[in-house]
């Protein structure tokens, strides 16, 4: 998981996240405090096998 927390000018792009977790995790996260982030591209899945 990628997790991000006070900072800025941020850009997450085309990375493969698997094992997400369901309900409220997705496999990023974006804290307080930060500003000017861009996520952009990106594929998640449940398990570990990607199409």
């Amino acid at each position: 998981m990628f997790r991000n927390n006070t900072s800025c000018n941020i850009v997450i792009r085309n990375p493969t996240i698997h094992h997400v977790d369901t309900g409220e995790r997705d496999g990023i996260t974006v804290q307080k405090n930060s500003t000017n982030v861009w996520v952009d591209y990106n594929e998640f899945y449940k398990t570990s096998s990607t199409p």
